[in-house]
């Protein structure tokens, strides 16, 4: 198989983000290959740790992790040899892993008085009551933005008084919401 039907495979199975990922990651190894004059998809471990140390010039740890998963996730899907899994790749991306540190950036929290300061911005209309609601639930539950947009108000049971407490089919869902329309009055408990 051609890596031009695999893609064409992928979809339906795959989400249409995770093939933009490996499209782009394999299109990234091609250009590489393309300047070295090498197929890449009969590299062996030492060529792809050659590769492994051009990435480690321009991009950070994650992203190399990242196109290394997905790389090697081709290769098995067309059942080629994979040069990702070679002792010299894993030894060459853990030695990039300890010369450029794995810590990633971390988020900045929203804390309660930048939730508060925000909410002070929103208005009175059905808009900003959904922004105030949207700031109180991810500060009070600490979710993060992906945890937010998942939320989704079906995973709620037996939700017909605000005084009855929830259960909920997603673990990670709050244990009851009331919404006013005054950031005061608005209480979203865990």
């Amino acid at each position: 198989m051609n890596i031009e039907k695999l893609f064409t495979s992928l979809e339906g199975a795959y989400a249409p983000n995770t093939i933009k990922a490996y499209r782009s990651d394999f299109e990234h190894l091609t250009r590489w290959c393309k300047q070295n004059k090498l197929n890449p998809l009969s590299l062996n471990g030492t060529q792809f740790v050659q590769y492994l140390e051009k990435m480690g010039q321009s991009l950070t740890v994650a992203t190399m992790g990242r196109r290394v998963a997905s790389i090697s996730r081709l290769f098995d899907l067309l059942k080629q040899p994979n040069p990702t899994k070679e002792p010299d790749v894993i030894l060459g991306l853990k030695r990039l892993k300890r010369n450029l540190g794995i810590a990633q950036k971390q988020a900045t929290p929203l804390t309660l008085e930048v939730m508060r300061k925000l909410q002070t911005v929103c208005d009175n209309g059905i808009v900003g009551l959904r922004n105030r609601l949207l700031l109180q639930f991810g500060y009070e539950s600490m979710r993060r933005r992906s945890e937010i947009c998942a939320f989704k108000f079906n995973d709620v049971k037996d939700y017909q008084t605000e005084n009855t407490p929830c259960s909920y089919e997603n673990p990670k869902a709050i244990s009851l919401v009331r919404v006013s329309s005054s950031p005061s009055q608005m209480n979203l408990s865990r």
